[in-house]
């Protein structure tokens, strides 16, 4: 069995993770997407509960294939993984809009799954759409009028 040894730091209240992976989980999942399990997540939220901390799954962008690690929650689908199991209010999203400009659902696909009520920090910057990028807003070709529009009326006022 893959060992997955969830790790954590926490500074001013805020919490930062990280796991740990046995050689033979890395060897196993070389030609995959690396994921951790949901109980390694489940381990954090259930510590972040404990502390009165707010844990935040970020939504990653794309690496190359040949990458020696890969992010988790890349895609809606990715994110749902997490999302779908893990129910906590402990348990948020931070919402990074250059990096759901990179699939084809963008932000209006990652808000039509999962809205803004678990969002605990948006993070902005521009972006083309083709690759990893982290422009000024009003560099790229993001809409923010009409994500702002959004957000607004969905009734997100603030970072959690």
């Amino acid at each position: 069995m893959p060992t997955c040894v969830p790790t954590w730091r926490f500074r001013n209240g805020s919490a930062a993770s990280g796991w740990w992976y046995t050689l033979a989980f890395i060897s196993a999942a070389a030609s995959k997407r690396v994921r951790p399990q949901r109980w390694c997540t489940s381990g954090a939220v259930a510590h972040a509960e404990r502390i009165g901390a707010l844990l935040l799954l970020e939504n990653l962008n794309l690496e190359p294939a040949t990458a020696e690690v890969h992010y988790l929650g890349h895609t809606v689908a990715e994110c749902r993984y997490y999302f779908g199991a893990i129910t906590s209010p402990h348990f948020g999203w931070a919402f990074t809009v250059n990096h759901a400009h990179l699939v084809p659902e963008g932000s209006d696909g990652f808000l039509d799954a999962f809205g803004t009520a678990r969002i605990g920090e948006v993070r902005l910057a521009d972006s083309l759409g083709d690759r990893e990028l982290h422009l000024n807003p009003g560099q790229g070709n993001i809409d923010f009028a009409a994500l702002f529009q959004r957000w607004e009326s969905s009734g997100y006022q603030h970072h959690k």
